[in-house]
């Protein structure tokens, strides 16, 4: 009778035997490890040594956190617009006969620029001083008769009534004269008024009108800007509109005068916002003595914002934004730590940050975008 027991030990000696040649056959390392193979007539094989893999370090750059009091500089553009404009008309009907400034020339208050035809005004003047001649003459009569009247009239030789009629004549004599001398007055106006002046100091803009031809009252014949001092026309923010102050003191350049600064002063400031863009308008005054500044010039306005004191002060280029939030990566002990950080100002490339950083902790500005927290990191220069 067979042992089944003793029959299966030997089976499995002969299965475990089968599997162990099959992985000593596929797995040459762990089939040295069980037998030491000859050595090679060469001399010994060769043998791996494991040796600890050295850590990755990442190049950063850093700088140290700050304290500082900054000035926020507000860069604007603006627009050179005349101080004021005028428009010089005509207050009589009138033939234009002499023409003296074209556009473009300089004026100075009270230069003439025009003259109207005279001659017939001053025949009309003519009349009314002779009409004025003949009343007088008519007054000094009427004035004669009604003394003789009044002589008369004490002797009984006339009658009350014809005393009356005479005294009268006197008062019409004198209402006479009186309404030729308005006249006279009145025709030396308009003679006046043949010649128009530049109102204020300023340069010709306009001629609107040409020589020989007949103007009426209220005709606009030239137009004059006022361009010293001239006005620069800019806009404002509303989150500035609270640090900015009338005559607080402005730079300006200009284009064509790079290298020249040209210092203005806030004038006024309008109380509306536009409707366009919803700032404030902000009207720059400044001196155009040299008369170099022209309506329509680009201005480059640098304007004195907020001021902060002891701000905590780094770099933009140091804060990394990440699913809508910033932080910084401060080095310490050769690692970068990630810190959260909120931005309240950005001033140039600098940001002012509330923030749990410390001065003189180094945020890093180069090679943060690819680190993590508690990555290992190489300082360079």
């Amino acid at each position: 009778m067979v042992d089944w027991h003793s029959s299966r030990s030997e089976v499995f000696v002969v299965i475990r035997a089968i599997l162990l040649i099959l992985l000593m056959s596929t797995f040459p390392v762990f089939q040295g490890s069980c037998s030491r193979p000859p050595e090679d007539e060469h001399g010994p094989e060769e043998t791996i040594s494991l040796e600890p893999v050295a850590v990755t370090k990442m190049p950063v750059q850093v700088v140290e956190v700050q304290r500082e009091s900054l000035t926020e500089t507000l860069d604007l553009t603006g627009m050179v617009k005349p101080w004021d404009e005028f428009s010089v008309s005509s207050e009589i009907m009138g033939s234009v006969q002499t023409i003296y400034k074209e556009e473009g020339d300089w004026v100075s208050k009270g230069d003439l620029l025009l003259e109207l035809d005279r001659s017939k005004l001053e025949l009309r003047l003519r009349s009314r001083k002779a009409d004025l001649r003949r009343a007088e003459v008519e007054l000094e009569f009427a004035r004669k008769d009604f003394e003789r009247a009044q002589a008369l009239l004490e002797k009984g030789a006339i009658s009350e009534s014809d005393v009356d009629e005479l005294e009268e004549r006197v008062s019409l004599a004198e209402s006479s004269i009186e309404l030729s001398k308005l006249a006279i007055d009145s025709v030396e106006e308009d003679l006046q008024d043949t010649q128009l002046f530049s109102p204020a100091t300023g340069q010709v803009s306009r001629r609107l009108v040409s020589l020989g031809e007949t103007v009426n009252p209220a005709s606009v014949l030239f137009r004059l800007i006022q361009l010293e001092p001239i006005k620069v026309l800019t806009e404002i923010t509303e989150p500035y509109l609270a640090n900015i102050r009338p005559s607080q003191q402005v730079q300006i350049r200009f284009d064509a005068f790079r290298d020249e600064p040209f210092v203005g002063r806030v004038h006024k400031i309008q109380p509306v916002a536009t409707a366009e863009s919803g700032a404030f308008p902000l009207e720059i005054r400044l001196g155009n003595a040299r008369r170099r500044l022209q309506s329509g010039m680009i201005a480059r306005i640098s304007l004195t914002g907020k001021v902060f004191v002891d701000a905590l002060v780094i770099p933009l280029e140091s804060v990394v934004n990440s699913e809508g939030m910033n932080f910084v990566f401060v080095v310490d002990e050769g690692r970068a730590h990630r810190r959260p950080v909120k931005i309240q100002e950005r001033i140039g490339d600098r940001a002012i940050v509330d923030a749990d950083l410390a001065p003189g902790e180094k945020v890093v500005i180069r090679g943060n975008s690819n680190l993590t927290d508690g990555t290992p990191v190489e300082l360079v220069v």
